[in-house]
């Protein structure tokens, strides 16, 4: 019984829990992880309004991509973030964790220098 307790809870700290989606095409349903949510969704999983993390994206304070009009959020993002603050048990300010995670991905220390 122990082992399942503890399966259970892995479980429950997994981020692909209740990201996946079910869409139809042609009459057949498909199942997906979702990758990316509109800002209103993930600011309240970050728990600060919309505008806030509206105004964040649009400075570079935080990861957002644009597809046409709509702005998403990486849940990647939101997860890596997270978990640094997590594992470094101290304050992470955004501005920077998405500078330094821009010049990891990027190869790029124009980003660093702010």
């Amino acid at each position: 019984m122990p082992d399942k307790a503890i399966s259970d809870t892995a479980q429950l700290r997994s981020p692909e829990i209740g990201r996946r989606l079910t869409f139809h095409r042609r009459g057949v349903a498909h199942e997906a992880v979702r990758l990316a949510a509109p800002i209103d969704e993930a600011a309240a999983m970050l728990g600060v309004s919309y505008m806030t993390l509206w105004r964040a994206i649009r400075e570079n304070q935080f990861p957002g991509l644009q597809l046409r009009g709509r702005i998403l959020v990486p849940l990647k993002a939101v997860d890596l973030l997270l978990d640094t603050a997590v594992q470094s048990g101290e304050l992470v300010e955004t501005a920077t964790w998405t500078a330094n995670w821009r010049a990891a991905a990027t190869g790029d220390s124009r980003w660093t220098d702010r």
